[in-house]
Formats: structure tokens, C-alpha cells, sequence
């Protein structure tokens, strides 16, 4: 039987609350709104009302009243067809092609294989001319990465239409079942890989969908985990202790090599690092660095949990998954178990685990442990229906039928083979240009959280440099109208040099970790060589259900690339953020008109918008003249609709030295404005809805939550918190409580340790009245105002939640 974690502590559950009911009505508009200013174009060839329907599944938008309706101009669509082209066509079948006695030049003589049509549009390319790769319907199966260089400039793949014409990194076969007689459990059947299948695989797929692999305690974690109330499927941090600990060194600390000062810029501590047989290695050591910790082994105690872990030791082949911490959860790990054995000791038995490669995940690494669970755990393990675990050994397969006969299990199965489908690489010195795909379904990916990962902004972030979907050193690259489906890491990656990368009305869902990824080089602070992304435009995708096995895993995922173009995406059903940007290099970035929710599931203590900027980074200057820009431009949030749900503390949280943001004319639901040891942000011209009343959802519902309109560090030290303003925004809390949250607030000295500006601010409370905490004090609006802040602000009742809706869409511009 699997543990019990204890029962998350009591509260109430506010799904069908009116105002609730009115956030999600909002989500349902502006989405509609969205589609409708496509003007009968589609995102990945979806109808509209099938988008609108799994947003409303996702919201529970059934458990509200049936007055909150939603209404929005009914467009009919067809399945695009790729445009007619220019370009040479290369044409390819996997049911009517052959590599050999065709030549691929028309639909009626198609090749086989993308590798054929690759080698015969390269000497097309070399002419400087274009070519187009045009996928036939059906499933494309590749079990090893398709290559693009720089020699293949001008070539594109196409397919006739997302859901039609499939690229998977999948081997396909029909297994042979024959009952297993030694399962602990009844209804296991075995069949053994067919020689053409590699056993290196961690995910299999059947129906269309993937497939729980082996797990004590059980779970699916498609569908199951921290955003469940008892979050099913971990074994709580309180059953285990850690053994064999580490801390090590990154490295002595490198200064900026160039000869400048940063005033007053004080964050920043941690390096990245990637894992080498169990030992740290640093990837890159920035302007801060501090230690890493990890553990070797994982003691289990078997009497805490009853004598039922024993009933399961893990093979060597089984993976550990582990929180980062027990309650502030900002990440997870994974580890290969190198063995698994039960000890006795003078409390009891335990299972004690040896772990070997892995822990590097979250660049701090861990001394403790967190919520875990163990993944490929063996036969005793099989419970659900078509559960599985591999013998990569022998060769055998084993899965749990749906029933009890063959006849309850998959007579076809899909086994990843690689963890890259399409990969483009130009080099440094000549970028691979005008190529990219569309109309395709990318899908089966394999994970890849035990590859090598890489934290290249300053700590708080790791990532695999990489992606189902790779494009690096590349000119006028478009991924338009796919689907990534249930790939096991990122879905797109797009790193060091990239110009004129365009991310358009495209579906991100069942994605292992982050659905885009933007990430660059920079020597230590230098970023003027300019290898990163620039001016990438992400418009009008919808990405959801993402972060299956990292709990990192994002939207939208930004390190060391400037000046993009995030707007008109839905996001939502994600562990933690929707869209984060992890360092300052160069800003200048608009994200505006995105929709976010149900976001923060797995995770706390931020939001569905994330920042944070922990070192000082330089780029060219603006005027060409050879000077330095030190730290970001501004960039501008706007016109986004943001609700924060079950662990989020603030809709948008701008931490750890985040500067030069403008946030204005949004609409945030369930929190207020965020400061933290940052400086020159401007808050201005939103609406607050209910900055103090959260709903509690999920297993950390009632995580820490800041129930102000307003939350900033002030000027510690005259090192942060300088050139922060706040005003023109409407704030409607449920309670007088605070205005702002200012921890080091004192009355004697308020402009220095509070807003730099507040002014003209309208605060709706039930009784009329608003007070900040001060220090020991609590200071009235009119106090407030008599110490020379708040000039113009004013408070009154709250407003029907009719009026707010209104509030809401004017600014939405519905």
C-alpha cells in the first residue's frame, strides 16, 4: 500500500465563490477575445471552441453558476493547407514513399525517409535557393535527431497540418503479452523489445497518450501530484533522512573583467552546475558564487511508514524524484539509485538508497530531503492500469493490464528513442538562416533530466540546453502551427545567437519540463559578442500541462536573451511560472496581452510571472560608439489578464534585483505589486482584484501569501529599493488590512524606507477605511498623506463584482 502523506492543514475551498467565478469568466473572455483578433486564422489547426473547452475544463468553469456565461463570435474554420511556394518541393510518404526508386519531386513519387529529403534539398540550398520538405498525413518516426547546419540555410519542413502529419522520436511495435506468473500483483503481462528497439528509453506511449512508468507511491503524474489536496503520489520529507552529505566550493570568485562600477548592486550568489559522476562541476562561474550541497544516499524509515516501504526495492535502473525542501518548494531533482537495500538498524529496517549521478537540477543542490517518490521501481511496483517497467537487461517488458486479460492492454505501443526529434545548428561564424517547420505535430520526445544541465544566469535556475525542438545560431527561424505533445523535456529550445526567431500559434501541452526556452552566452558579465536570442517574437501559442517531471518547468523560460516579444499566449496548468526571465541582460523585452492561470500548482512563494536579476550584465550601448549599457533596459508588462492561484504569492513577482520593469494596465487577481532588493520598476495604472483573498487550491493553497496591495523591501541600505513608484491603480481588497507590506517600513524615515512615489491610487475595502503598518504603527490614509505620499489617492467601498468586471474590461480593451 502506498504512504499516506499527512493531510494538508484545514481550510476552506473557495471553487465556486462568486468572485472566483468572476475571475474565471474573465478568462474565458479575453480568451475568446484573443482567438476572435486572429481573424480566422488558427492556433495549430484547432477549432476555437475545442481551445475554449479545455480552458474551461482546466478552470472547473462547471462548478460556477450557469449566469456566467461567455460570448464570443462563432468563426468558422478549416484545416489550413501550407501556402503554394516558390520553393523546390521535396515531397515524403512513410506509406507510399521509397528512398530508392523514387525521386521525391511530386506527391505522386514521394521519398521515405526526412534524411533522404534532407540530402537531396542540400544541393538546392548550395545554390542559394529555397526548398520545402512537405510530410505527407501520418506518423513520421525518427530515432535519432535530424540535423540541420549551416549548409542547410533555406530549407523548411512542412507537414499538411497539426494533427495530420506526425514527427515522433518514437520506435513503434506490437507487443507479444504473455501473463507474468511472479507479479505481486495479478494482471501483469510480459513480452520482450523487438531487436530493432533500443532499451534506453524512459517513456512509452499507447492510445495517443504516455504512459505511467513504474512509480512507489503510485501516481500519474499527468494528472496527479501537489495540485491534488493530498498531493497523491509523494512520500512526505518527514519518513526519510539524508546520509553521506557535501557542500563543495564553486570556485573562487570571478569580478566583472571589465572596469566598471555597479553601484548598489548587492544580489546574487549562487553558479551553476552540471553533474559528472556524482561530483559538481560548475558550468560557469559568475559574478557571485556561493557553495553546493548534495547527498549520496536516501534513508527511508520503513517503521514511520508502517513496514510498507519494504514491500518495494527499487532495481538499480530506478530513479529518485525529490522536492527542493519540504514546504517552500521552488524546484525538484533527480538522481539515478545505484542500489537499493533494506538495513537493519537499532529503530528498525530502512531502505536505504545510493545515489549516483544526478542532484544538479536546482543549482543550490540540497542537504535535505524533500517530497519524493521513486520512478522505475521495479515489478512489485505494477498497480495501475498500464503502468510499465523495463528489464533493460533482458530485454523485457512488463505492464499492468487495465483489467485482468490481454485483451485490457495495448495491442501497439510507442518506446522514445531519442530525447531530440529536429535539431538546427548553424555556427558561430555563419548562422543557419531562413529554415524552420509548420504544420506538424512534434511528439515522444524523451525525458532528459539526467542530461547535462547548465545555470547560466547567476543561480536560482538550471535548465538542459535543449529541446524536442533545437535551434541554435540561427537567422529567420519560425516554428508556426504545431503541436509539441508529451515530449519529456523542453518542447523548443532556442539558444546562443538567434535573430528573427518567430514562435507563432503554436500548442505546447503534456510537456516533461519547459515549453520555450531562450537562452544565450555571455563571458562572465560580457554580453556584447551578442550570442544570444534577440527579438524573438512569441505570439498567440497556447501552452499548458506543463512541468510533468520538473517542477521548474515553465511557459516561457528567458536567460541571457533580450528584447522579446512575448503576447497574446494562454498558459496555464503549469508547476510554477508562466513566463520567467532569470537575469537583467539587455531588457527591452513587451509582454503584453497574455493570459495566465492556474499556475504556481506544484511550487511556492512566486508567481505566474516571474523575474529576478542576480548579476550585473553589460551590452553594447545603444548609441554604436563602443560604449557599455550596464543592466537592462526598460521593458514593459501590459495589458495582461494574471490569476494567482494555489501557491503563488504575487501575480507579478519581480525578485531578487529585478529592475527597470513598467507593469501597467493589468489586471491581477488575488495579489498585489512585488519588490524584492530590486530598484526602478513602475506599477502603475493596473487593477488589483482581491490582493487578499486567494483561493485555496491544491495541496500548498495556503502557502505564504502576501495580502497587500503592494509588497516592496524599500531601501535597505540604500542598496535596493530606490526608484520604486506605485500609483494610478486600483486596489480592492477584502479587508482593511494593510495597503503595502514594507518590512522595513519606519515612520520616522518613511519616504526612505517605503515607495519612492505613490500617488493617486483608488483603495475599495467593505468599510471605506485603509491603513499601512509601519513599524509599530498603523498609519491612516490621511497620515500617510500628510507625510508627503499618496498625494491624489483615494479609498471607497468595494464595487459590486458587476462594476469590476467593467473595471476589467476596460483596461482589457473587451
Amino acid at each position: 500500500p502506498s504512504p499516506s502523506p499527512p493531510s494538508p492543514p484545514p481550510g476552506p475551498t473557495f471553487q465556486n465563490r462568486s468572485d472566483y467565478c468572476l475571475a474565471k469568466h474573465m478568462v474565458m473572455k479575453r480568451a475568446a477575445a484573443l482567438l476572435n483578433s486572429m481573424h480566422g486564422s488558427t492556433i495549430a489547426n484547432k477549432n476555437d471552441d475545442d481551445i475554449l473547452r479545455d480552458i474551461a475544463d482546466a478552470l472547473q468553469f462547471d462548478v460556477c453558476n450557469k449566469s456566467w456565461s461567455y460570448a464570443y463570435e462563432k468563426i468558422v474554420q478549416q484545416i489550413s493547407q501550407p501556402a503554394e511556394s516558390d520553393s523546390i518541393m521535396i515531397y515524403v510518404s512513410q506509406t507510399q514513399g521509397d528512398d530508392k526508386a523514387n525521386t521525391g519531386t511530386s506527391p505522386s513519387d514521394p521519398l521515405k525517409s526526412i534524411e533522404r529529403a534532407l540530402s537531396l534539398a542540400r544541393p538546392v540550398s548550395s545554390k542559394n535557393k529555397s526548398a520545402v520538405i512537405q510530410l505527407d498525413v501520418g506518423a513520421h518516426r525518427v530515432s535519432q535527431p535530424i540535423r540541420f547546419t549551416e549548409a542547410d540555410s533555406g530549407i523548411r519542413i512542412q507537414g499538411r497540418g497539426a494533427g495530420l502529419t506526425t514527427v515522433t522520436g518514437t520506435a513503434g511495435f506490437s507487443p507479444s503479452w504473455k501473463p507474468y506468473p511472479n507479479a505481486k500483483h495479478s494482471g501483469v503481462f510480459v513480452t520482450a523489445l523487438p531487436t530493432n528497439i533500443s532499451a534506453n528509453f524512459s517513456s512509452l506511449f499507447a492510445y495517443g497518450r504516455r504512459c505511467p512508468r513504474s512509480r512507489f507511491p503510485d501516481a500519474n503524474a499527468e494528472t496527479q501530484g501537489f495540485f491534488t489536496p493530498s498531493c497523491t503520489g509523494y512520500i512526505s520529507p518527514n519518513l526519510a533522512h539524508a546520509e553521506d552529505k557535501f557542500q563543495q566550493e564553486c570556485g573562487a570568485k570571478q569580478s566583472c573583467p571589465l572596469n566598471i562600477s555597479i553601484p548598489g548592486f548587492v544580489y546574487g550568489e549562487f553558479s551553476g552546475a552540471s553533474d559528472d559522476s556524482g561530483i559538481y562541476v560548475p558550468t560557469f562561474e559568475p559574478y557571485w558564487c556561493g557553495k553546493l550541497t548534495g547527498i549520496h544516499q536516501l534513508v527511508i524509515d520503513s517503521q514511520s511508514l508502517n513496514g510498507s516501504v519494504g514491500a518495494v526495492v527499487p532495481p538499480p535502473s530506478a530513479v529518485l524524484h525529490m522536492t527542493r525542501g519540504s514546504s517552500d518548494i521552488w524546484a525538484n531533482f533527480q538522481w539515478n539509485i545505484t542500489s537499493a537495500s533494506l538495513m537493519k538498524y537499532s529503530n528498525g529496517t530502512s531502505l536505504v538508497l545510493e545515489l549516483g549521478r544526478g542532484g544538479y537540477q536546482f543549482p543550490r543542490g540540497t542537504g535535505e530531503p524533500g517530497w519524493f517518490f521513486i520512478d522505475n521501481a521495479g515489478i512489485d511496483a505494477l498497480t495501475m492500469g498500464y503502468e510499465w517497467y523495463l528489464d533493460a537487461s533482458t530485454r523485457m517488458l512488463y505492464m499492468k493490464a487495465n483489467g485482468t486479460t490481454v485483451q485490457d492492454l495495448p495491442n501497439w505501443l510507442e518506446a522514445a528513442q531519442t530525447d531530440t526529434i529536429f535539431d538546427f545548428s548553424g555556427s558561430k561564424t555563419e548562422p543557419l538562416r531562413n529554415s524552420g517547420i509548420s504544420n506538424l505535430t512534434i511528439a515522444y520526445a524523451d525525458v532528459s533530466y539526467l542530461n547535462t544541465y547548465a545555470s547560466p544566469s547567476g543561480g536560482g535556475y538550471s535548465f538542459f540546453r535543449g529541446g524536442a525542438v533545437s535551434a541554435s545560431n540561427v537567422e529567420d527561424f519560425s516554428v508556426t502551427s504545431c503541436v509539441f505533445d508529451s515530449n519529456g523535456g523542453n518542447a523548443l529550445y532556442i539558444g546562443d545567437y538567434a535573430r528573427s526567431v518567430v514562435i507563432s500559434k503554436n500548442e505546447f501541452k503534456w510537456t516533461g519540463d519547459t515549453a520555450i526556452v531562450l537562452s544565450g552566452m555571455v563571458d562572465l558579465c560580457d554580453g556584447r559578442k551578442g550570442q544570444q536570442p534577440r527579438g524573438t517574437l512569441i505570439e498567440n501559442n497556447i501552452i499548458h500541462e506543463i512541468g510533468i517531471w520538473g517542477k521548474q518547468g515553465t511557459g516561457v523560460l528567458q536567460s541571457l536573451s533580450f528584447n522579446t516579444h512575448i503576447t497574446g499566449n494562454i498558459i496555464y496548468n503549469g508547476p510554477r511560472s508562466g513566463i520567467c526571465i532569470i537575469d537583467g541582460l539587455g531588457g527591452n523585452h513587451t509582454i503584453e496581452e497574455n493570459v495566465m492561470f492556474g499556475l504556481v500548482r506544484e511550487s511556492t512563494d512566486h508567481g505566474p510571472f516571474n523575474s529576478w536579476n542576480r548579476e550585473p550584465l553589460v551590452t553594447a550601448g545603444d548609441a554604436g560608439d563602443g560604449s557599455l549599457h550596464v543592466g537592462p533596459r526598460v521593458s514593459n508588462i501590459t495589458k495582461n489578464l494574471v490569476l494567482c492561484q494555489y501557491g503563488c504569492t504575487w501575480p507579478i513577482d519581480h525578485d531578487d534585483g529585478s529592475a527597470y520593469f513598467h507593469d501597467f494596465e493589468n489586471v491581477c487577481f488575488y495579489g498585489g505589486a512585488k519588490n524584492f532588493l530590486g530598484h526602478s520598476k513602475r506599477s502603475f495604472s493596473n487593477l488589483y482584484v482581491f490582493a487578499d483573498n486567494k483561493p485555496t487550491e491544491g495541496y500548498f493553497g495556503q502557502a505564504f501569501h502576501v495580502d497587500a496591495c503592494g509588497y516592496t523591501k524599500g531601501a535597505l541600505n540604500q542598496k535596493s529599493g530606490w526608484e520604486e513608484q506605485y500609483f494610478n491603480n486600483t486596489c480592492i481588497l477584502n479587508s482593511s488590512i494593510s495597503m503595502y507590506e514594507v518590512p522595513n517600513c519606519d515612520p520616522d524615515h518613511y519616504a526612505a524606507t517605503t515607495y519612492n512615489k505613490t500617488a493617486n491610487n483608488m483603495f475599495l475595502t467593505p468599510t471605506g477605511t485603509v491603513a499601512q503598518h509601519c513599524g509599530s504603527q498603523s498609519l491612516n490614509l490621511s497620515a500617510i498623506q500628510a507625510l508627503g505620499a499618496e498625494i491624489g489617492s483615494k479609498v471607497g467601498t468595494l464595487p459590486t463584482l458587476s462594476e469590476i468586471e467593467t473595471m476589467a474590461d476596460a483596461i482589457l480593451g473587451l
